[in-house]
């Protein structure tokens, strides 16, 4: 396996790991932007990191909802 293969392995492996511990949806918007800025400078291709946003962004519009939800039946 190439270097290259082995960090962007790292990077999904890191960015799933920080949206698991994630328990507020400002901690997974806070993920997402990080993971958009790295894609945008190029430090993770977008072959990688658009697939990963693109998930954070379905599990952001799910903590939101249920957030959202929770807030109503208070």
């Amino acid at each position: 396996m190439s270097i290259k293969s082995q960090m962007q392995n790292k990077a999904v492996a890191m960015a799933e790991a920080a949206a698991a511990r994630a328990r507020t949806p400002q901690e997974l918007d806070a993920i997402r932007q990080h993971l958009v800025g790295e894609v945008q400078r190029g430090t993770v291709p977008p072959y990688v990191g658009v697939p990963l946003i693109q998930d954070l962004t379905q599990k952001l519009a799910q903590a939101r909802s249920e957030e959202h939800t929770s807030e109503l039946q208070s």
